[in-house]
């Protein structure tokens, strides 16, 4: 099910909220895109529960996400903790999974965002198989998003 949303769709429905809600312009990469791990980077993930399972996973450079938080907060980069980024992180995981969801078949809900910050981790799905994955980037950073289903 998942395999059938267009990359047109994932751009549209990236652009709509980063640009909307995170004041940010993300521009599609035309090949892998790197996420700056050197001083933190952050996974933020929603599950799609339904007849099947599906996960959206953004990896984001901090230093775009410190500015979506900004933008959602009204709060100048400076002023943000770490809380801050990490639920900024959390909603638009949030938002993204909910627009990838209203493309699939009903009845479906979504889980609560998940979300790790670090310097050296690996974040991994149990037995979740990787469909697509969709760089962009921005003057502030690059994030991936990645839409994976879920092996019974």
């Amino acid at each position: 099910m998942i395999d059938q949303i267009s990359f047109s769709d994932v751009q549209e429905l990236t652009h709509d909220i980063w640009s909307t809600m995170a004041g940010t312009e993300l521009t599609p990469a035309c090949g892998d895109v790197a996420i700056n791990k050197s001083n933190g980077y952050i996974v933020a993930s929603v599950q799609i529960i339904g007849a099947m399972q599906h996960v959206v996973r953004l990896d984001l450079d901090t230093s775009l996400v410190r500015e979506a938080a900004a933008s959602l907060l009204g709060l100048s980069a400076e002023e943000l903790s770490m809380d801050d980024i990490r639920d900024a992180a959390g909603e638009l995981a949030n938002m993204t999974g909910g627009s990838v969801k209203a493309l699939l078949p009903a009845p479906s809900s979504l889980t609560i965002p998940s979300v790790v910050f670090g310097t050296d981790y690996e974040f991994t799905v149990p037995h979740g198989d990787r469909i697509v994955e969709y760089g962009f980037i921005s003057s502030s950073g690059n994030m991936k998003l990645c839409l994976m289903e879920r092996r019974p």
